[in-house]
C-alpha cells in the first residue's frame, strides 16, 4: 500500500483474488485480517488507525467479492513495531505497509492460529 494511504494497490489484486478464491471455495475457513503501517507514516494512535483502516479496506473488498464477514475478522491496527523488513530503507517500509490474512479458524478449530 502506498504511503499513508489505504487503497489496495494494483500490485495487491491477484493476492487479494487468490484469497476471495480460496475462501470460496472451502466455506469453514476464517481469517483474521492484521493491518500494518512503516515507522515513517505515522505516530502514536494515528498508526494504530491507519493500521485498522487498511486490514478494513482489505475487509471491505473481499466482502464486494462474495465473501460473507462473519468468515473474517480485523484485528486492532498493528504498528511499525512488527515489520516485513528493515525500516531503513523505502523497500522494508513499503513492505511493512500491508495486511496480512491469517487462517485462525478452520471446520470449528480454533486451535489453528
Amino acid at each position: 500500500m502506498e504511503r499513508g494511504l489505504t487503497a489496495l494497490g494494483t500490485d495487491s489484486l491477484e493476492s487479494a483474488v487468490t484469497t476471495v478464491e480460496t475462501l470460496l471455495r472451502d466455506p469453514l475457513l476464517h481469517v483474521e485480517l492484521r493491518g500494518f503501517t512503516d515507522s515513517r507514516e505515522c505516530v502514536s494512535i494515528e498508526c494504530d488507525q491507519l493500521a485498522l483502516r487498511r486490514a478494513d479496506t482489505v475487509g471491505n473488498w473481499l466482502v464486494a467479492h462474495g465473501v460473507h464477514p462473519d468468515r473474517m475478522r480485523v484485528s486492532r491496527g498493528v504498528d511499525a513495531e512488527i515489520q516485513a523488513g528493515p525500516n531503513d530503507t523505502e523497500a522494508g517500509r513499503a513492505a511493512g505497509r500491508r495486511v496480512d490474512i491469517v487462517v485462525v479458524d478452520v471446520a470449528g478449530d480454533t486451535s489453528i492460529r
